[in-house]
């Protein structure tokens, strides 16, 4: 095999990685290495480099006469669909994360994903005695075996095992998670099922990388777009939710949550101290919200809880939890100041829509008089009960 005709068979493999190693850098220069699924999309890329490489190999193998190329092909084939699996794991444990965003719930269910990559173990093992997975012949060529085909089966099973779950979510998903877990999802499986009968096509690890490309393109980039200061997401991604739920004709909440006496605190104790009093609150708002909830910060010391509900009882629930996680902290706290909110709220009614500058606007107002009602030393309206809320 000449070289030209060695470029020609392996070209796509050799772009795919190219973009794999764009993606790595553009990873690893990103200051988010300490969250969770930043470091899996950081294994995804690594894994499916590997992947891609091992494909190429086996490729360029097939047939070989070197001396020792069947014990290569054994080898570099084993590896590959080893591999194969694991990246399919890792990616279904890293959509989990960026759904649930709960490290405890991606825990639970770990055990549970890494069973096909077991069972793949198991057959490869096996493989070695029985050629159910793949067999290499006297002429050192490559075939598949029926086991190989219960293993693709597997794997795109637990991806679409996923999908149908996240379905059941989408509310609580954003449109841009659900629509690049549905073509990670489509395009390796459209190019799976051609390579699988079309023999010499080298199409599904590259569909892979372009299916990571638009995650890293649609989902990472919503790291990257998160407050520097306090982790949380951003006023644009609030008003991409904004976008997606009403587009979708959702009912829901945002509930304004605005520091009490941050100005004081910034003055006596220095600006450092009032940052960690910001990510001290964002810290605490995110704990008191359910995981259906998201936390934004909205600029200065203002903040957004997006509430997927439009109850009253349930808004009043969710300020009263925070409420009490603010007590809760100021008992423990040894700095020389307490933690305190005022709180505003607006409903999006999908039947009589409105814009998210009025949702802000009416939040706003009712938080501003109910701060100016606890500076007068009278509570807030959020004192009363749920029949007396304004």
């Amino acid at each position: 095999m000449n070289l030209i005709s060695l470029f020609c068979s392996v070209d796509l493999l050799i772009y795919s990685e190219l973009i794999l190693v764009y993606i790595f850098i553009s990873l690893i220069r990103q200051d988010f290495r300490s969250d969770i699924s930043h470091r899996l999309f950081i294994i995804i890329t690594l894994i499916l480099s590997v992947v891609n490489l091992l494909e190429g190999v086996t490729w360029i193998l097939n047939g070989t006469t070197l001396t020792y190329g069947r014990s290569l092909l054994l080898l570099t084939n084993n590896l590959l669909i080893a591999c194969n699996s694991l990246s399919a794991v890792i990616w279904v444990a890293y959509a989990d994360y960026k759904i649930f965003n709960d490290l405890s719930h991606l825990k639970k269910h770990l055990k549970w994903y890494l069973v096909p990559f077991y069972i793949t173990l198991i057959l490869l093992f096996i493989n070695w005695f029985t050629g159910i997975v793949f067999t290499i012949d006297s002429e050192n060529i490559y075939a598949r075996g029926i086991g190989l085909y219960f293993i693709v089966l597997m794997t795109y099973g637990m991806i679409t095992f996923l999908y149908f779950r996240t379905r059941n979510f989408k509310q609580q998903i954003n449109g841009k998670i659900m629509e690049s877990i549905f073509l990670f999802m489509l395009i390796p499986i459209i190019a799976g099922v051609l390579q699988m009968f079309i023999y010499g096509i080298l199409i599904i690890w590259p569909s892979f990388i372009f299916a990571t490309l638009i995650a890293y393109i649609q989902i990472e980039r919503d790291t990257f777009l998160r407050d520097p200061l306090t982790g949380l997401p951003s006023r644009e991604q609030l008003e991409e939710r904004f976008s997606y739920l009403s587009g979708n004709k959702y009912s829901f909440t945002i509930i304004m949550c605005d520091l009490n006496d941050f100005k004081i605190i910034n003055d006596q104790y220095g600006h450092h101290e009032g940052d960690q009093a910001l990510v001290t609150t964002a810290n605490l708002l995110h704990h008191a919200s359910s995981n259906h909830d998201n936390v934004y910060r909205f600029g200065g010391d203002e903040f957004i809880i997006l509430l997927e509900s439009n109850r009253k009882t349930v808004i009043l629930d969710t300020i009263s939890r925070i409420k009490q996680t603010f007590l809760d902290f100021n008992k423990r706290n040894n700095k020389p100041y307490s933690l305190s909110a005022s709180f505003g709220y607006s409903i999006f009614d999908a039947t009589t829509p409105g814009t998210l500058e009025d949702l802000i606007r009416e939040a706003d107002q009712q938080m501003y008089v109910n701060k100016n009602r606890l500076k007068n030393g009278k509570p807030d309206h959020f004192e009363k009960t749920s029949s007396e809320l304004i």
